[in-house]
């Protein structure tokens, strides 16, 4: 093959965001005793916070909001969805989140005995959106800091995910180029977009089979495992 270097996206991809944080909200939402809001049982919670968390997320990836209202804002339009408004509560729950998110460990299946096969044979890094105390934390608790020479976060490089920026920085970083890498993630957007952006192939990872209209993946993959025949 013609890649040295393989740059995975984190959260979505190896790290497994929507059940640690189901797992997270759970929590939040029994030790906050948020069952007493009026309409407020814990799936209506998790779906609508999930669909609140997507929409604030894009707008910080677009400039449009700050970290700070992204995290407490959450949970603020979460509550507005049922005519339910408590600062003090949100930022409780912003700070809970944080502080217990980061610590789960939940992995897509396959993905230590992936990357211990791929590490054998080339350099590994993380491209990832996101900030940098929380990504760490992540990759830390669930061993995975190990696989990875290098770990380029949105926050520390000042560009995000698919701006071609993040991409050339860390090509340049790593002391390749980009037709020796190959970038493996989830987002269309973020993550495929953005590599095809500046010419690197790359692999989408789409684990629920998802129908899309997505033309140029190098790859399509449903379970990491496939890496280690496709590599």
């Amino acid at each position: 093959m013609k890649y040295s270097h393989i740059f995975f996206d984190l959260d979505h991809t190896l790290w497994d965001f929507n059940r640690n944080s189901a797992e997270t909200l759970t929590e939040l939402y029994i030790n906050h005793k948020l069952e007493a809001i009026n309409k407020f049982s814990l799936q209506s919670f998790l779906s609508e916070y999930t669909k609140v968390n997507l929409r604030l997320w894009d707008h910080y990836r677009q400039n449009l909001i700050t970290k700070d209202y992204l995290r407490k804002g959450r949970f603020k339009e979460t509550f507005a969805v049922f005519d339910h408004n408590d600062d003090m509560l949100c930022t409780r729950l912003s700070d809970d989140y944080i502080a217990r998110s980061p610590y789960k460990g939940l992995l897509f299946p396959y993905v230590h005995e992936t990357l211990s096969y791929l590490q054998s044979k080339y350099e590994l890094h993380i491209i990832t959106n996101g900030f940098s105390e929380v990504q760490r934390i992540k990759m830390q608790s669930a061993g995975l800091m190990k696989y990875f020479s290098n770990v380029f976060i949105s926050e520390e490089v000042g560009f995000n995910k698919p701006e071609a920026a993040i991409f050339l920085h860390a090509v340049k970083s790593c002391n390749c180029t980009v037709d020796n890498c190959l970038m493996i993630g989830d987002n269309i957007e973020t993550d495929l977009l953005g590599a095809h952006g500046v010419g690197m192939d790359h692999v989408f990872f789409n684990p629920e089979k998802l129908e899309h209209g997505y033309k140029n993946a190098t790859y399509e993959i449903h379970c990491l495992s496939r890496l280690s025949s496709l590599l």
